[in-house]
């Protein structure tokens, strides 16, 4: 009997799931890849692409000739995933081709040579884009490989002009060769420089495609230094703020440059805080002291810079500027008064160098002050003013991330003389703490104390069983084999068949080191809860929303088909409230606000690893990533871009893009309380 439209739905979903858990489990034996391998000869073209994309994400070089067919495929999707895949594959022989061993070499050679023939072959002009994007973005081992890629993207580049979808992959694919080529010091071409410079005059239009054509164009003469006064006046010109900020953020810092004083003060004044940032930055670093004003400024984002860049520039105006807002947490009866303190904040830590005095009086105030982030900067304050004894008492706050920043001042001040503050600390419960203070024992005298408190720190965080424990547990093994002797071998025992093969493979290698006979480490990992059918279906239609607790909502728009392993473990998470009243612990100007840590830090988060879900989505403004610490080691902690941030495409998972609020987004400061989250349905 034939399988009716419903029956073939079913199989088809059924088909789709085993795919993305096959994927998830990141497992590589002949076995397991056999449904990918398989799917690769599917007859429905979604299913092709999704296994192409699973090896690709895998990263491994064995799987290159598996991928190379599918660049045949009659689908163009499917052979644009197939170009994307083996840009990825590459990834995984990094760091092994640049020590040019054979294999890696040889297939890193073959994956360029496979795509640079596909640019002559590929008649589809959007696949077209997505192969020069993909030779952009590999990191070449050579001049010549550069300029070959570099070639066959300009002449894609050309291919691409009366299509701007196409374009703007093709542009990005130019962008990431020259600022990767500028870090490995290599000269950009002439030809390269010209055709920039032309894109720049040439797209014009108020239509995001035409400004990201601009921004990249404007990117990548930034990065190969080739921005001139001509350019810059234009596009500080330009509708798009990005295109602004970009041009401001070119201008060498060094050297002579026409009009350089003009151009910082001419963004100073513009409508956009993300240009008025960047301007600051510009200003101060040639010491012109008018961005002092800036310490006024509107956006909370623009005045901290601004009071951050006092501490180091035109110091003689800093100490009048910044002695009123140190004292704003104080209200007339001399108590700590309520609201925002983050201009305060900083302000502190920069008086504390410019002032010490006047800050010695305030500091004990910021101390005790019941916010725990204004405790950090008290111990940033103290330590600037060599205080040891405030260090000490912040050093046993309540709050663990008080206690982070007071023992790494401490140790900067006394060395070696609070190491029982550090070892003490090995007992607290936060990872980013333990991980502190495990690198601070470095050097320690008291190694048999400090072998002890690390070892004791070792099994309860493991006893613990959360893969996201282990830089934590790295810091204290790599500790370990400096403190250690021989008489812990049978206590690092038990870590050779340890969940982690990362923590393992350490153990193995300082049981090697004190016995001097080969041990081979043999891990259990954790197996990875599958998805289900039910489970993905349940993410259609659905949106994630933030309710700020400073007032305010910020709508996501997730993406569930380019990343479903990943957005179903955030639905689920937000399902259970997990993120509800978690912070933005970390705001970085121009680049990023990341939160969803229960302990507001960068090393704790949801205990199993999350796999990366990289795809060819660009990390643009208000999309929305998956923080980690190294390849698949996500934890849940979400991060949303500010400005568009091309280098951090292919090595971050995009799991939605903000579509409501990014005026709130903009408007986030340190430890801003996500009072809920939660998934509702779309609009």
């Amino acid at each position: 009997m034939l399988a009716t439209g419903p029956q073939l739905q079913a199989q088809s979903d059924s088909l789709r799931t085993l795919l993305l858990n096959v994927e998830d489990s990141r497992t590589i034996d002949r076995q397991r890849l056999a449904p990918l391998v398989s799917a690769l000869r599917n007859p429905r073209p979604e299913i092709r692409l999704l296994a192409v994309r699973a090896l690709g994400r895998f990263e491994r070089p064995g799987l290159i000739g598996n991928v190379e067919g599918l660049l045949r495929d009659q689908r163009p999707e499917v052979r644009a995933e197939a170009i994307n895949a083996l840009g990825q594959i590459d990834k995984g022989s990094d760091g092994e081709s640049k020590d040019l061993r054979g294999g890696a070499r040889k297939s890193h050679a073959r994956v360029l040579q496979i795509l640079r023939a596909r640019v002559g072959a590929e008649r589809d002009v959007e696949v077209l884009g997505v192969l020069a994007m993909t030779l952009g973005r590999i990191d070449h081992n050579s001049l010549s490989e550069t300029e070959q890629s570099e070639s066959a993207i300009l002449q894609v580049v050309e291919q691409t002009r009366a299509r701007p979808d196409a374009l703007v992959n093709a542009m990005r694919g130019i962008e990431s060769l020259i600022r990767l080529r500028g870090q490995n010091g290599s000269d950009v071409r002439a030809r390269s420089i010209a055709m920039l410079r032309r894109t720049v005059k040439s797209v014009t239009g108020t239509d995001e495609r035409a400004a990201i054509i601009r921004r990249l164009a404007i990117g990548a003469l930034a990065s190969a230094g080739a921005l001139d006064s001509a350019i810059v006046g234009s596009a500080l010109g330009d509708a798009d703020a990005q295109v602004r900020r970009l041009a401001i953020l070119g201008i060498p810092k060094r050297g002579t440059f026409r009009a350089q004083a003009a151009f910082y003060r001419s963004g100073l004044r513009d409508p956009s805080a993300t240009v008025r940032l960047e301007a600051v930055r510009g200003a101060a670093s040639g010491n012109d002291c008018a961005f002092t004003a800036a310490v006024n400024d509107l956006s909370a984002a623009v005045a901290i810079e601004a009071t951050d860049l006092l501490g180091s520039h035109c110091k003689d105006e800093a100490a009048a500027i910044l002695g009123p807002f140190t004292r704003q947490l104080l209200d007339s009866t001399g108590a700590m008064s309520s609201g925002p303190y983050h201009r305060s904040q900083h302000a502190l830590v920069v008086y504390a160098t410019i002032a010490p005095q006047s800050a010695k009086s305030l500091l004990a105030q910021f101390a005790s002050h019941r916010d725990w982030v204004t405790r950090t900067y008290a111990a940033r304050a103290a330590m600037a003013l060599g205080d040891a004894a405030t260090l000490r008492l912040l050093a046993n706050d309540p709050n663990d991330n008080v206690r982070d920043v007071a023992v790494d001042g401490l140790h900067r001040l006394t060395k070696h003389e609070d190491d029982s503050l550090f070892m003490a600390a090995l007992a607290r419960r936060d990872y980013q703490l333990v991980r502190t203070a495990a690198g601070l024992l470095e050097g320690t005298p008291e190694r048999a104390r400090a072998a002890s408190a690390l070892l004791r720190a070792l099994q309860r965080i493991s006893s613990e069983h959360r893969e996201n424990s282990r830089d934590a547990r790295v810091a204290i093994l790599t500790r370990l084999n400096d403190v250690g002797t021989g008489a812990l071998v049978d206590s690092l025992r038990p870590y050779l068949t340890d969940f982690d093969p990362k923590i393992a493979g350490m153990a193995a290698q300082l049981m090697t080191r004190w016995t001097g006979k080969p041990v081979v480490p043999k891990p259990r990992p954790q197996r990875v809860a599958p998805l289900s059918p039910a489970a993905l279906d349940s993410l259609n239609g659905i949106d994630l929303m933030i309710r700020m607790a400073r007032g305010g909502t910020i709508r996501i728009r997730l993406f569930p088909e380019e990343a479903p392993a990943s957005v179903a473990r955030v639905v689920r998470l937000a399902r259970a409230g997990y993120y509800n009243g978690r912070t933005f612990h970390r705001v970085v100007a121009n680049f990023v606000v990341q939160g969803g840590s229960p302990a507001a830090n960068e090393y704790t988060g949801d205990g199993p690893f999350m796999r990366d879900e990289v795809g060819m989505r660009s990390h643009s403004r208000a999309t929305v990533g998956i923080s980690t610490r190294g390849r698949d080691t996500g934890d849940a902690q979400m991060f949303v871009n500010l400005v568009d941030n091309p280098r951090l495409d292919h090595d971050y998972t995009v799991i939605g893009e903000v579509v409501d609020g990014m005026n709130v987004v903009d408007g986030i400061l340190e430890a801003d309380v996500m009072e809920q989250v939660q998934a509702v349905a779309r609009r």
